[in-house]
């Protein structure tokens, strides 16, 4: 709804859902926070104290109910007052807030709400942290239950949001409420125990006769599933309920890499005596059981059980898509997941920095069959281990799980990300506090301390999981992930820079045109060590740094694939060089399936328009690392391993069922020329990684052959890769044409379909299809083209009004017209 923001004169118009910076931006008061160096121009912000006011009528049917508050999200130090009484405060973001209104609502005339926002500074400037350390020097977040990346991040910009940032209304409780529902399964031999656990609450001074009515609906019923309960409750008593269902043949809740993510809808209403509705919920349930194995065969294992069955984790981190998380949407949660699920991934780890996510996520994942790793939010910091700080903390941790632990895709707790790793206090949350709670409210996902956590030191890679920065913050070369012999990687990263068209959202065309910004970074060699990369946060040489590009180890990533000499290189290059690493270090995991549990690298999406470690960028485009992350990720994957003066060809197979096929390999010259060629008959055994063949390769000419290697059932191929023996700089490859043609073009609503066919007279590294309007999704983006192969490629691009080009490496950019449009 609307209200008035009252801070500045004359009072603004404020939009709830919504935050300050939204307001301010849209009455013209601030530029857009994401341009320029503009982010800094809104720093005066942080200091203020705001003040939201609304005026409102009660509808009658409340008349005569207890009625509350509810604030589902409050950012973050909040003190609210009905009609000039004060009713409560609140000072965290993400646990909903909810005071009791009855006593000061008046009917049939106007009620005056008001909510007082201190100042996210001021509010802890009283509490001591001289003995705490912090990431990036922001000892104000410590003690503020607040999102810790709006502070500001090596991905992303300080933005210290405050306001009323989730949805806001009066709820009137009629005599009897049911709360905190606790639905999980029990899978039995040819059945599952549904079990429901919730208070049933009774309000007033006398006996209430209860009804309540439990339906199941949903796959493999011909009917609903229904039973009914009845219970008399003494005047205000509050009863534990406990109900089992017992379910025959359900269908089970899988990850969508191997199986269905098969869903029911439980209603439950609780009624009087004459029939009338007094509460209930609604929820939509899965069958399934979740177990972490850490042993197997005598080693240390990290491995993800689901219902019986071992499950490899491919996937991504999970940030905020929004450095002011009021803005997103449903409708971008819910292209991020496809997206996701496109790639064959199957796992998000929700980052502690960010926030709680919306409940649409966590739907969202469950529809899709995506699981989730939840952090509590706990991140890069020494935390207090004072009885005040620890209670917030227990009282904190209840609210999340109760409020996520019915959703199916949810099969994890984390303690924190990267405080066993670095930092001294707050052990006692991670170890003691929170998985008392887990234990108590939960009991059927794993609890794991911290991430990375395991073994004789937090981040060793001899058990649990490991975070792996030596290549990128020690920049050491990607292929040094081909030594982490860690059980379970769950961040691993590199830079790339957004596609151009975002990249323009948040940095002026005179800046990205300015050539002595492109010589400076051509320039930026030789190694930085991890404390200047922190320093380099607040210490800004150029907008483009701003936007959080580390120039000198980005340029330690791409010197292989050319000099850089305007924006569009800075764009292609860091895609290209974040791609390779990335895809290298997924393969060398997969390779290792089950002695290494999962993949998860840093990072999934972005919260504004910057150079960063995300596969798809803040405003939906994906980057070249999606493309070849989802190639990588695919059930059944092809991948070469360089050992000594061999070169191993590795398949890897998650799907249930053996892969029977032929393996393609070639020696192929640039221009096209076979020069050796062997097929092989294979079967790889369901849900495994083995070596198939290797080759000799010291007679061969690096300079101007590779290796390509192809998988085929039955005459279709299912996975492709090269193998180079050379960086690209060396190589002897001469720069070709692209030859294209449109086969088809449709146009659906605000979506346009193309479908392009591609070919090329030598080999075409890297090729690239690009436009600056809309929002291009292709089935395969970047990737290598042989000499003389065809290659189709279809593409679906959001408000396209033309501007699509292609290139390479070795290939100039040209325009591809398409007419109809």
């Amino acid at each position: 709804g609307q209200g008035s923001l009252v801070n500045i004169s004359p009072k603004l118009l404020a939009e709830v859902p919504g935050e300050v910076h939204l307001d301010l931006e849209r009455e013209g008061v601030i530029k857009d926070p994401f341009k320029n160096f503009e982010a800094q121009e809104c720093s005066w912000m942080e200091e203020q104290e705001w003040w939201y006011r609304k005026t409102f009528i009660p509808h009658k049917d409340l008349d005569g109910k207890q009625v509350e508050i509810v604030f589902e999200g409050l950012d973050t130090f909040a003190t609210i007052f009905l009609n000039g009484h004060k009713l409560g405060s609140h000072a965290n973001m993400y646990t909903p807030c909810i005071v009791d209104g009855t006593k000061h609502l008046v009917f049939n005339q106007e009620n005056e709400l008001v909510v007082y926002f201190a100042s996210p500074l001021t509010a802890v400037a009283g509490y001591h942290v001289e003995h705490l350390e912090c990431a990036n020097n922001t000892h104000e977040r410590i003690y503020a239950r607040k999102m810790d990346m709006g502070y500001g991040w090596d991905f992303g910009v300080r933005l210290v949001t405050v306001g009323i940032w989730k949805d806001v209304y009066l709820k009137g409780i009629d005599t009897v409420e049911s709360k905190d529902a606790f639905i999980y399964s029990e899978l039995k031999n040819g059945y599952a125990n549904l079990h429901l656990e919730y208070r049933l609450i009774n309000y007033v001074a006398h006996e209430v006769k209860t009804k309540i009515t439990l339906e199941l609906s949903g796959i493999g019923f011909d009917h609903e599933l229904r039973t009914e309960y009845e219970y008399l409750l003494l005047p205000r008593e509050e009863r534990k309920i406990k109900e089992v269902l017992r379910v025959d043949q359900p269908k089970l809740w899988w990850p969508h890499t191997i199986g269905e993510p098969h869903l029911y809808y439980l209603k439950t209403e609780v009624k009087n005596e004459a029939e009338r509705l007094l509460s209930g919920f609604q929820q939509r349930i899965g069958f399934r059981e979740v177990r972490l194995l850490m042993q197997e065969k005598g080693d240390n294992r990290f491995i993800f059980e689901i219902n019986g069955q071992k499950v490899f984790v491919k996937g991504a981190n999970w940030i905020v898509p929004d450095a002011i998380p009021a803005r997103v949407s449903k409708e971008k949660y819910g292209e991020l997941i496809e997206r996701a699920v496109e790639a064959n991934m199957n796992m998000f780890r929700i980052w502690a920095g960010g926030i709680i996510e919306s409940r649409h996520f966590y739907e969202f994942c469950s529809e899709k069959g995506i699981m989730v790793w939840q952090d509590f939010p706990y991140t890069c910091s020494d935390y207090p281990e004072s009885e005040e700080f620890l209670e917030v903390a227990r009282e904190e941790a209840e609210v999340i799980v109760k409020s996520l632990r019915n959703y199916p895709s949810l099969v994890f707790w984390n303690g924190n990300n990267e405080n066993l790793w670095q930092y001294k206090y707050g052990q006692v949350i991670y170890k003691e506090v929170l998985p008392e709670v887990c234990r108590r409210l939960d009991g059927t996902r794993p609890y794991w301390p911290g991430s990375p956590f395991g073994g004789y030191y937090p981040n060793s890679r001899e058990a649990g999981n490991h975070h792996n920065w030596e290549v990128w913050h020690e920049q050491k070369p990607y292929q040094a992930y081909a030594e982490d012999d860690s059980r379970f990687i769950s961040e691993y990263g590199l830079q790339g820079s957004c596609h151009l068209a975002t990249l323009r959202r948040g940095i002026g065309d005179e800046y990205l045109k300015d050539t002595a910004l492109w010589q400076n970074y051509n320039q930026c060699k030789g190694k930085m060590d991890f404390s200047e990369a922190s320093v380099a946060i607040h210490n800004y040489q150029n907008v483009i740094e701003f936007h959080n590009a580390v120039f000198k180890k980005l340029n330690c990533y791409t010197v292989d694939w050319g000099e850089v000499k305007n924006v569009k290189d800075f764009v292609f290059y860091t895609q290209l060089a974040q791609a390779t690493g990335i895809k290298f270090g997924i393969e060398h995991f997969r390779r290792r399936k089950y002695k290494c549990g999962g993949s998860l690298f840093w990072q999934y999406n972005d919260i504004w328009p910057s150079v960063s470690w995300s596969c798809i960028d803040y405003e939906l485009r994906p980057k070249l690392l999606y493309y070849y992350a989802k190639k990588a990720y695919a059930p059944v994957a092809v991948s070469f391993n360089k050992s000594g003066h061999k070169v191993e060809v590795w398949g890897v197979n998650d799907d249930l069922q053996p892969f029977q096929g032929e393996l393609q390999i070639l020696l192929l010259g640039f221009n096209g020329n076979i020069l050796e060629q062997k097929k092989i008959k294979i079967e790889l055994a369901a849900d495994s990684a083995e070596k198939l063949t290797q080759i000799k390769t010291e007679e061969f000419s690096g300079e101007k052959t590779f290796l390509y290697a192809a998988l085929y059932r039955a005459q279709e191929m299912v996975s492709n890769n090269f193998y180079y023996f050379l960086p690209y700089s060396k190589l002897h490859l001469a720069e070709t044409k692209l030859d294209w043609r449109v086969q088809k073009v449709e146009r659906e609503k605000n979506i346009t379909k193309i479908d392009l066919v591609i070919k090329s007279a030598h080999l075409a590294r890297g090729v690239f299809l690009d436009s600056e309007s809309g929002i291009l999704v292709a089935d395969d983006n970047g990737f290598d083209l042989p000499a003389n192969q065809e290659r189709r490629v279809n593409l679906k691009i959001q408000d396209f009004e033309g501007g699509l080009t292609i290139k390479a490496l070795n290939s100039p950019e040209q325009e591809i017209i398409i007419k109809s449009c």
